[in-house]
């Protein structure tokens, strides 16, 4: 009972429940109208690597739920599990469909939002380049407002919720000695 809902980058208390339930939509009917309006009314098979898989050997469960919830759409996602290099080697080189990766907890959003997200950021392994989406991440890096700062943050979580460059799926509450 002590985990919740999630929005990238952000710590879990920087929105309310509430809030992110309202930007975190489950609408499996849409899901398939919006699939059947790009073409893909009979569903749409995926690959789903496996970040996880490169220390066990296995799915994980947080993977297999997210296959069965995208089943639910009719997108079949075959779960792959390389081996940590090739698991590397497809991260870098941008060779995955969709990649389930835990979440690091950076100290400040800005650690996940400016390393992964910035389109000239070496370490933008999704390969996303958005021009709005670097002017908010060099707009809150600019800020020294802290409220102004932390509006920045929560825009630029949404913005990537919202195009879907980068989901949350749950935060898990971590406990350390």
């Amino acid at each position: 009972g002590n985990g919740g809902w999630s929005l990238p980058g952000v710590s879990s208390d920087f929105f309310t429940q509430d809030e992110i339930k309202r930007t975190v939509k489950y609408d499996p009917e849409q899901a398939k109208k919006l699939l059947a309006e790009a073409g893909y009314a009979n569903g749409l098979d995926i690959k789903l690597t496996s970040s996880i898989a490169r220390n066990t050997g296995s799915a994980s469960a947080q993977e297999q739920l997210v296959q069965a919830m995208l089943k639910k759409v009719g997108i079949n996602a075959t779960i792959e599990t390389p081996d940590s290099a090739t698991w590397r080697t497809k991260l870098y080189s941008g060779d995955f469909n969709t990649m389930v990766l835990n979440e690091k907890r950076f100290g400040d959003p800005d650690s996940l939002f400016y390393a992964q997200h910035l389109s000239t950021s070496s370490g933008n392994f999704e390969y996303v380049k958005d021009a709005k989406l670097d002017q908010l991440i060099n707009a809150q890096r600019a800020e020294t407002d802290t409220g102004k700062r932390k509006d920045l943050i929560g825009q630029i979580s949404k913005y990537l919720h919202e195009r879907s460059y980068h989901i949350a799926l749950y935060r898990e509450v971590m406990y350390s000695l």
